[in-house]
């Protein structure tokens, strides 16, 4: 069942009705009754969850689902890029998620003899067929676990395309690997004879094509997985970690380094605008390093400056959702009625308190989803001879924890949802204050009013 939540939440048009429909049962008898509509793949070993769309071009693109979830709910991720991608559109959910309860990432795993990519690829012969598509024009997009998905059904699809972003090559150097361990029961530290615990053979491959995009800002996908892989790979000057983006290839391999920071690096890809022109110069050939002669394009140049773009507009956003936060933060606390406020927008807020040392202040420090503020106070420059006193006067103040270095006492006060910030951030500074000048024998300001 498709829930309300997730259609309601599709921003472009697209034919609920036909997601909300119950879905026809098809098994690999039934391959001529294939067509554009919600179906179920069923197969002795797994049932998969479709969702097919027709598209304009003899072209098909299987979109696969990431990790994540917890939940078993059918969410196909993407539906909405049908619109936007020159081609069928074929949804296939990943089905670890209605096996196992309460799994974090399913990377269509399966089990340890058997991988659901095996059933998936078996579909996607059969759809391609019965649309009248090569299979030189199936092109497998995903990220994350889909990524990782694409790759592994790329490469049992010969001749097949895998576009993956920020995709997990090994899945147990990935946060979700252990749930996978614990609740599916698979070994990921084994030698998988089905290539899906390790990705980096793929490389190798004669005959399908991988284009994977990794953002050097995520430690986790460009440290731990793209990274130490480029390392291994006999590349021509050798890969340093600390290179700029761009464009590397190795063997049937594409890789596409851009820089995109933000609080959650992993989370942020090339939206479906830069997807939709990306394709094109990537599947024309410039994967293989070869210029559009017919269009005058230099394709490494198109793709560096598609993705430049949208690194200055992804900046754009970060620095504006940072700005709406600090702007709410600082109205429902009423923070300017307690001193000055000092920020560099990006990592945390200073509250200097009137009437106090300037080197006693309070720290916020927003969470990464940007919904919650941590707050502190931070007695810096403190002279040993202070430090007792001091130490003792925090201690007074309640709170969490005290943190002390050579020239820092610091004391933990707490983390606070942004939703709450109107009712608590002021009661809590005030009463922090009021107690901080009796610690510098100052007289204490008035306290500032809520709201």
């Amino acid at each position: 069942m498709i829930p309300d939540s997730f259609l309601r939440a599709q921003r472009v048009p697209l034919d609920k009705d036909a997601l909300r429909a119950p879905p026809v049962r098809l098994t690999p008898r039934d391959c001529d009754r294939i067509a554009p509509g919600r179906f179920d793949w069923v197969t002795p070993q797994v049932t998969l969850a479709c969702h097919l769309q027709e598209g304009p071009a003899r072209r098909l693109f299987v979109l696969l689902s990431s990790a994540g979830r917890t939940d078993q709910a059918i969410s196909f991720q993407r539906v909405s890029w049908a619109g936007r991608l020159n081609g069928d559109c074929l949804n296939i959910e990943d089905p670890m998620y209605a096996r196992h309860r309460g799994l974090s990432g399913g990377w269509y795993y399966g089990s340890d003899d058997r991988s659901d990519l095996d059933a998936a690829a078996e579909l996607v012969a059969r759809v391609a067929e019965r649309r009248g598509i090569a299979v030189e024009d199936v092109i497998c997009l995903g990220s994350s676990a889909g990524g990782h998905a694409a790759i592994g059904l790329a490469a049992r699809l010969p001749g097949a395309t895998a576009f993956a972003m920020n995709p997990q090559i090994r899945v147990r150097d990935h946060g979700g690997g252990p749930s996978l361990r614990r609740i599916a029961g698979v070994d990921l530290d084994r030698a998988d004879p089905l290539g899906r615990n390790c990705l980096r053979h793929v490389a190798d491959h004669p005959q399908s094509r991988f284009i994977i995009l990794c953002n050097r800002a995520s430690d986790e996908d460009y440290a731990v997985q793209i990274g130490p892989w480029l390392a291994e790979l006999p590349l021509d000057p050798p890969f340093r970690p600390e290179r700029g983006a761009g464009i590397l290839r190795h063997g049937a391999c594409c890789f596409i380094l851009y820089d995109a920071p933000s609080d959650s690096p992993h989370h942020v890809f090339p939206d479906i605008d830069d997807v939709a022109m990306l394709l094109p110069l990537l599947l024309h050939g410039p994967a293989a390093g070869a210029a559009d002669a017919a269009e005058g394009i230099d394709a490494d140049n198109a793709v560096n400056g598609i993705l430049a773009g949208f690194g200055a507009r992804n900046a754009l956003r970060e620095e504006n959702r940072r700005l709406t936060f600090w702007t709410g933060l600082i109205g429902a606390g009423d923070l300017t009625r307690l001193g000055t406020i000092e920020s560099d927008w990006a990592r945390h807020l200073r509250l200097r308190p009137d009437g106090l040392p300037r080197t006693w202040f309070f720290r916020l420090t927003p969470n990464r989803r940007l919904d919650a503020v941590t707050v502190r106070l931070s007695l810096s420059d403190v002279a040993e001879a202070d430090r007792p006193r001091l130490r003792a006067g925090l201690e007074t103040l309640g709170g969490g924890r005290i943190i002390e270095s050579p020239r820092w006492l610091s004391l933990e006060l707490g983390t606070i949802p942004l939703g709450e910030a109107a009712a608590r951030l002021p009661a809590l500074l005030g009463r922090t204050l009021a107690g901080l000048h009796a610690v510098a024998g100052t007289a204490a300001s008035p306290p500032a009013k809520a709201g």
